[in-house]
């Protein structure tokens, strides 16, 4: 019975990690900055820098989080992290100027680090060797739906009783929602006597790379998982498909100051975020199912160039008034798989390309380097407004980076083409 149920136990437990940090830290932390840039009489921007901070932060500590995963009590670390988290949250809440707002951020994005993206696909990778598409996909949505739901809840909890109280709701809510983790969570299944869902015994005759059980030191295993310039190549174009999509995430910001620029109406704008959010989440299943069902990298081609297709719609619609609403949105949805690419996809074509053993380590870097893109995008593309004063150049650029992305699809298969001509 545990060996049926635990595996699935873990997918709540990372459930609840998504659900804090991309659907509370960062899905839910726009509805606060006008508020809290009121009070403390700063602009938005001044207090949104705080979300990229947190990212940058969890970004570059993603790599060493893994590894601490392999010597340490996973629950210990967890539990850590959701106090740490919680404390951030609580300091935000009595924050009195911008400095304070940025020192609790430190803490937060210290602390993601050990319950972001890459942490969730480490466990992900570790508990599932078959379907490990569709769970992903299930557990990635948590964070689009606990978006679309505490958005809300959380903009009447700061109407209601100010944005204090909002980040001490937001406080309770993340140690909640990471709780599980902090007390079911094990890297591997043989610390409990239980295999992997979907493992199957190989002969004891079979190579050593042929083993579908790592071990906790591999974990922290090398950058690369073997030599040769092929290898690292791949690192590199992975590398270049999470920036892509992580800096194209950073449109859903703008999006609904973008309808306004159009002469679309406030509602429509919230109807265009509501229809980002819808391909967000529905891709994250879809990708899951795709990638178990035709190979994940004809899931990541197909996905970049659907999302350079909705990008397209944004500009080629953007000056025709509401009458082209219906192609605003469908751009809207297409745009939002931007999401899948750069959670479920990528996770999954990355363990394919580098295997189980190296995959944690490998997509740590790859994840850094995602989180250091949506840092940047929240900036660049706001500043990209002020100087031109549309958002066509950087949705246009956006295109150009899917467009990039859909190239490494292919680079990437002709490395593997290579590998296996040798």
């Amino acid at each position: 019975m545990k060996q049926k149920v635990y595996p699935w136990l873990i997918v709540l437990c990372c459930c609840g990690q998504a659900a804090a940090f991309l659907g509370f830290t960062n899905n839910c932390s726009g509805v606060f900055f006008a508020h809290v840039a009121e009070e403390l009489q700063t602009g938005i921007g001044n207090i949104s820098f705080y979300l990229t901070i947190i990212n940058l932060l969890t970004g570059f500590l993603a790599p060493t989080a893994v590894k601490l995963f392999g010597r340490l009590d996973a629950r210990l670390l967890v539990l850590i992290a959701a106090s740490a988290s919680a404390l951030g949250y609580f300091g935000m809440s009595r924050a009195s100027s911008v400095w304070q707002i940025y020192l609790a951020a430190c803490i937060i994005g210290v602390a993601g680090a050990f319950y972001g993206t890459a942490i969730i696909s480490l466990f992900i990778g570790r508990w599932f060797h078959s379907r490990m598409g569709l769970v992903m996909g299930f557990t990635f949505c948590a964070s689009g739906l606990m978006g679309a739901v505490m958005s809300p809840f959380f903009n009447s909890v700061i109407e209601s009783a100010g944005w204090r109280t909002g980040y001490l709701y937001g406080a309770i809510f993340v140690f909640v929602t990471l709780l599980p983790s902090a007390m079911l969570l094990h890297l591997l299944p043989s610390r409990l006597g239980l295999t992997a869902y979907g493992h199957v015994t190989e002969p004891k005759a079979s190579s050593p790379t042929a083993s579908s059980e790592p071990s906790a030191s591999s974990a922290n295993a090398s950058d690369s998982p073997a030599s040769g310039a092929p290898w690292r190549k791949m690192l590199l174009l992975a590398c270049l498909i999470n920036f892509a999509a992580y800096f194209i995430m950073g449109i859903s910001t703008h999006i609904s100051n973008y309808a306004v620029t159009i002469g679309l109406t406030t509602q429509m704008g919230a109807y265009l975020i509501s229809s980002i959010m819808v391909g967000n989440t529905l891709s994250k299943l879809l990708a899951g199912f795709l990638c178990d069902a035709i190979s994940p990298k004809r899931t990541c081609a197909l996905s970049t160039a659907l999302v350079a297709v909705g990008l397209a719609l944004l500009v080629l619609f953007g000056n025709s008034g509401s009458g082209s609403f219906f192609a605003l949105a469908l751009g809207g949805v297409l745009t939002g798989i931007t999401y899948s690419v750069g959670t479920v996809t990528l996770s999954t074509y990355v363990k394919q390309i580098f295997g189980l053993e190296r995959s944690g380590v490998v997509y740590a870097k790859v994840s850094a380097v995602g989180s250091v893109s949506s840092a940047i995008a929240y900036t660049a593309i706001g500043v990209s407004f002020d100087l031109f004063g549309s958002y066509a150049p950087a949705i246009l650029f956006c295109m150009a980076l899917s467009l990039i992305a859909l190239l490494c699809v292919f680079g990437i298969s002709a490395c593997e083409a290579r590998l296996q001509r040798q």
